[in-house]
C-alpha cells in the first residue's frame, strides 16, 4: 500500500496511534517516506498547530496528510488529526 493511501485509511483505524507513538523522526521517515516540518506545512495546518493548545511542542506533519505528530524528547508523543480544527 502506498504511504499516502495508508495515511488516508488511518482516519478510520482506532489503533492509528500505535503506528507512530514512540517513533523517532528517522523511523517516521522510514515508514512514511518523508515528514513535513511545521514551518513548511500548509497555512491551515500551521494555524491548527498554533491554536492546538501545544504550539511550543515540536511537531511534524506526516507527508502532506492531515496528520500531525507531537514530539517529546525526540519521539512521537501524540498523533493528532488536523481536520476541522
Amino acid at each position: 500500500m502506498s504511504p499516502d493511501s495508508a495515511l488516508g485509511t488511518m482516519v478510520g483505524d482506532g489503533k492509528s496511534k500505535d503506528l507512530v507513538i514512540g517513533k523517532t523522526e528517522a523511523e517516521l521517515i522510514k515508514k512514511f517516506g518523508y515528514v513535513t516540518p511545521m514551518s513548511q506545512a500548509a497555512e491551515y495546518y500551521r494555524f491548527c498547530y498554533r491554536t492546538s493548545g501545544r504550539p511550543l511542542q515540536p511537531a511534524l506533519m506526516l507527508r502532506n496528510s492531515n496528520w500531525m505528530v507531537l514530539m517529546k524528547d525526540g519521539h512521537v508523543e501524540d498523533l493528532v488529526l488536523l481536520k476541522g480544527c
